[in-house]
């Protein structure tokens, strides 16, 4: 458990120093949901009157960039996976800020389960989580190093606290051998007790493909 008093009370005060651009967000939950973002998102131990959504190690933000009043893609997760991208496509927003040079993300696997720890102990609500905005997550490494297929099955392990699963890669053929189809098929279905679970049927059920798990070619 935290050390932190996680009431809900604290959270709210907590919630009242997010930076501005990220608040609509906030503002739209209710006072429990709002409360656990706080907690997960923000970082306890700041002294600073203004926050940003800094806290997670590997479950992040999903565009730390975009200001809510004006590209309001509301609560939602992204995986950067990996540092940088063996792609190096010229046109990739990316290339401003990654580093040439693809690698690993050092711990990956240790952070990533003590996000997801964090999703429960903070009770955070299910949203949609993207892999990933600033790297592939089938590039070349993942061949070595399996650090998305490792994602991919926390996120099915911790199913409950996720609402859709895209992966946005040029290499959709990775997902078609056994391990990453079985794992995305696993994905594309919601956990009985999931909140979400009979609006997404519903909302499933007249789509051609059914799915709540999808890869994106780019």
């Amino acid at each position: 458990m935290n050390l932190f008093d996680t009431n809900i009370d604290s959270g709210l005060a907590l919630a009242q120093r997010v930076e501005q651009k990220y608040r609509p967000v906030f503002d739209a939950l209710d006072p429990p949901d709002r409360s656990a973002l706080a907690w997960y998102f923000l970082p306890h131990r700041s002294s600073k009157p203004v926050v940003g959504v800094t806290r997670p190690r590997i479950l992040k933000w999903y565009c730390p960039f975009a200001d809510q009043q004006q590209f309001p893609s509301g609560h939602r997760y992204c995986i950067n996976v990996y540092v940088g991208c063996s792609h190096g496509c010229e046109y990739c927003y990316a290339t401003g800020y990654e580093p040439e040079q693809a690698n690993c993300k050092k711990n990956f696997e240790r952070h990533l389960l003590r996000d997801l720890e964090d999703l429960e102990t903070y009770n955070v609500p299910p949203a949609p989580v993207h892999l990933s905005n600033s790297t592939d997550p089938f590039q070349l490494l993942e061949k070595q190093f399996g650090q998305t297929l490792f994602a991919l099955k926390q996120i099915q392990r911790c199913r409950h606290r996720f609402t859709s699963v895209v992966l946005l890669t040029k290499n959709p053929s990775l997902a078609a051998e056994h391990q990453y189809l079985k794992t995305l098929q696993q994905l594309n279905s919601l956990p009985h007790d999931h909140p979400h679970k009979q609006m997404f049927e519903q909302k499933t059920a007249s789509a051609a493909n059914g799915s709540i798990a999808g890869i994106l070619a780019r």
